[in-house]
C-alpha cells in the first residue's frame, strides 16, 4: 500500500492516533506556507518588486529550502545557521520573527487545526 501511495508524493506510516497531528502538519500545512509565501511576496512588491517576480522567488525559495532540508538531511536549525551571518540581511530579519514570537503564532496555529481535525473526528 505505501508503494501505491508513494507515486504522488511521501508515504509516511504513523499510528492512528497521530492522524490529526498528521492533519494539522501536513493537511493544513500548504495554506500556511502558502500565506507565508504571500506575505513575504507582498514585502517584496512593497520594495520596490514587480508581483510576479515576487511571487516566483518566494515559491522558489520556499521550495529550494524544502528540497535542501531534504536532500542535505540537516535541521532548520542547521540551514538557519547556514544561510544567517553575524549581522547580516538574515539575522536582521530572524530578530524580528523572535521578537514577534512568531514560533509562538506557529505553535498556536498547528494547534487550533489540530483541535478542530479532533473534532471533526468525533
Amino acid at each position: 500500500m505505501s508503494k501505491l501511495l508513494g507515486v504522488s508524493g511521501t508515504a509516511i506510516q504513523v499510528e492512528e492516533g497521530l492522524l490529526d497531528a498528521v492533519t494539522a502538519v501536513s493537511g493544513s500545512g500548504p495554506a500556511f506556507f502558502a500565506y507565508f509565501i504571500k506575505y513575504i511576496a507582498e514585502a517584496g512588491v512593497k520594495k520596490g518588486l514587480k508581483k510576479e517576480i515576487a511571487y516566483k522567488l518566494a515559491a522558489k525559495t520556499a521550495l529550494g529550502t524544502g528540497k535542501l532540508l531534504l536532500e542535505m538531511k540537516i535541521t532548520p536549525d542547521e540551514l538557519i545557521e547556514m544561510v544567517a551571518s553575524k549581522k547580516g540581511t538574515t539575522e536582521a530579519g530572524l530578530k524580528v520573527l523572535n521578537k514577534y514570537k512568531v514560533k509562538k503564532i506557529l505553535e498556536k496555529t498547528v494547534d487550533a487545526a489540530y483541535k478542530r481535525s479532533r473534532e471533526l473526528g468525533k
